[in-house]
């Protein structure tokens, strides 16, 4: 059997081909990948702790809106129940005002008409007073 070296040239060829690659082409590649990965990785946590901050941040102005919009319904309804006070006084003040005048027209009204039954009494026995006179002929 011979023995053929051209194997050996062969196999020789293709290890400085590996090393050089490797060295070369292989360590420079995996570098920019495991670089790459590393500030993937970076980024993805950056990403997440701004995410997280961002909802607990939007969850602590969701709080916040909450207690400004349940103030402002206080804050309303504590107006409407002072503007319903006022507005409850007014009309029984107005109530109150037209009572009296009403009161004032009724005493009014009162006088007037005694003082016009009193006319109306006067002119009565004057006028009875001159039919008699009239009827009988003399005075009364």
């Amino acid at each position: 059997m011979s023995f053929n070296a051209s194997l050996l040239v062969m196999m020789a060829i293709f290890w400085v081909t590996y090393l050089i690659l490797r060295v070369f082409f292989f360590k420079p590649i995996m570098a920019l990948l495991d670089d790459r990965r590393s500030r993937i990785e970076t980024a993805q946590a950056a990403f997440d702790g701004a995410t997280a901050e961002t909802n607990e941040t939007m969850e602590q102005e969701r709080a916040r809106l909450s207690e400004a919009r349940s103030q402002a319904m206080a804050s309303r309804d504590k107006e409407r129940r002072e503007a319903q006070a006022r507005r409850h006084e007014q009309l029984n003040q107005v109530k109150a005002e037209i009572q009296e005048t009403l009161g004032r027209a009724a005493a009014d009204l009162k006088a007037s008409v005694a003082r016009e039954r009193e006319s109306l009494d006067q002119r009565a026995t004057e006028i009875a007073d001159r039919m008699a006179e009239k009827l009988l002929g003399r005075p009364a």
